[in-house]
């Protein structure tokens, strides 16, 4: 079998094996990716807050953290500011 044929013959067993939501056709490996998918983005989930203010909420812990760096700079310590 030849390279491109492998590929081909791999790509086709993974989208037999991937999970894919029915309101828009993103689809993943994971069913607990797809759960997360249809919580965030169809749901509109926020159930991550950001722990200084009530302004803020989000479905991604990374963005609370980047809402806190930017929005309280004074609450961040210099070891996190950069990263």
């Amino acid at each position: 079998m030849s390279n491109s044929n492998s590929l081909t013959t791999s790509t086709a067993s993974l989208r037999s094996l991937s999970h894919r939501c029915d309101k828009c056709g993103y689809s993943t490996l994971h069913k607990n990716k797809l759960n997360d998918h249809v919580k965030y983005v169809h749901d509109k989930v926020r159930d991550k807050r950001c722990p200084l203010c009530d302004a803020y909420a989000s479905s991604n812990t990374s963005h609370v953290y980047d809402h806190i760096k930017t929005a309280h700079p004074e609450s961040v310590s210099s070891a996190y500011r950069y990263g």
